[in-house]
């Protein structure tokens, strides 16, 4: 009876000193730049209320070259996280430790003259 209480406190003190750590990942459709977009950027900002570890965000080529990433370290409430490409038709991944419900994330397109989003694309 004693072996079978001591494995049971043991198991109780493994189940609850062990921890789990979400991560997750966000893709958008791809864009084409061209016509009045000249740059496109890919945000992602933390909606939640507490500091996530990691967030990366990068502007991905149709043959699958990653042409710009940013990696954002400790990022804290109402911070965002960006990338930004004038070159190629991107699409926009984001990644991330913490659950999706702590992240926003964006690819928008936009000219040189005023800077002005034209287009918006969510990334989901």
């Amino acid at each position: 009876m004693i072996r079978f209480t001591l494995f049971c406190s043991l198991a109780f003190c493994l189940a609850v000193g062990t921890a789990t750590v979400e991560a997750g990942t966000l893709i958008s459709n791809s864009a084409f730049t061209g016509g009045k977009i000249d740059v496109h950027y890919c945000s992602a900002q933390n909606v939640g209320k507490k500091t996530i570890k990691t967030i990366t965000v990068e502007l991905i080529n149709t043959v699958n070259v990653v042409q710009d990433s940013e990696t954002c370290n400790d990022v804290a409430q109402s911070v965002t996280c960006q990338a930004s490409n004038g070159a190629d038709t991107v699409y926009c991944r984001v990644t991330f430790t913490g659950g999706k419900r702590n992240i926003r994330a964006a690819m928008y397109g936009t000219n040189f003259l005023d800077n002005e989003p034209l287009v918006v694309y969510p990334v989901e």
